[in-house]
């Protein structure tokens, strides 16, 4: 397993439920994403991407598979509130005319969330953003943050999707050697010279019958 797929005391880095969680999906969107080809006939993109490991990608579809939809129970709410509580404290001078509407607004979008996306889509905007958010500010974060986990699971099966085609195919053929195409030239000299006589190799490209 790669580092980014353990992170610290063996939680995989992606179930890190804060900033640092997002950065390690966004990391493994970037070193999963195929590159960016021109579309060729008979070419297809994937053919040049370089596979990750197997069992990383069940690893990390395996913690996605893991993170729970958002539920109407007594566990989520305390998720949403530890949201609220984490944006609230983070701008400890803002003075609201009425904090419980505040809450109420901003509430209702967490609770549209699994308590991972929340955690780490809070944790980024209580780090990032540059005054106080209202409403749009934690709607965005949330639907990019849920954005990326979707983006990560969809390239962890595109790879193993890729894996399983891979092995289907026939495997390349070998090089040949510098020895092995001097044998065939010589091959090739033997009947050309036996067909057609040495005078072939000596008659000017335009006269060779």
């Amino acid at each position: 397993m790669t580092s980014s797929v353990s992170g610290a005391g063996g939680v995989p880095a992606i179930l890190q439920p804060s900033d640092l969680g997002w950065r390690a999906i966004k990391a493994e969107i970037a070193a999963l994403a195929p590159p960016a080809l021109p579309s060729l006939p008979g070419v297809r993109a994937l053919d040049s991407l370089r596979l990750r490991d197997a069992d990383d990608c069940r690893a990390l579809a395996a913690a996605l598979d893991g993170v729970q939809a958002a539920r109407v129970h007594a566990l989520h709410g305390a998720v949403v509130a530890r949201g609220l509580d984490a944006i609230l404290a983070a701008w400890p001078s803002k003075s609201l005319a009425d904090v419980d509407r505040y809450r109420e607004t901003l509430g209702g979008l967490l609770w549209e969330h699994p308590a991972l996306i929340c955690d780490q889509a809070v944790d980024h905007l209580t780090r990032t953003a540059k005054r106080f958010p209202a409403r749009p500010d934690l709607a965005r974060v949330l639907k990019d943050c849920a954005a990326d986990h979707a983006e990560l699971a969809r390239l962890c099966r595109l790879h193993l999707d890729e894996h399983s085609r891979r092995a289907l195919q026939p495997p390349p053929r070998e090089a040949l050697t510098a020895e092995q195409r001097e044998a065939d030239k010589a091959r090739v000299r033997s009947l050309l010279a036996a067909r057609f006589g040495n005078d072939f190799f000596k008659a000017p490209e335009g006269k060779r019958r």
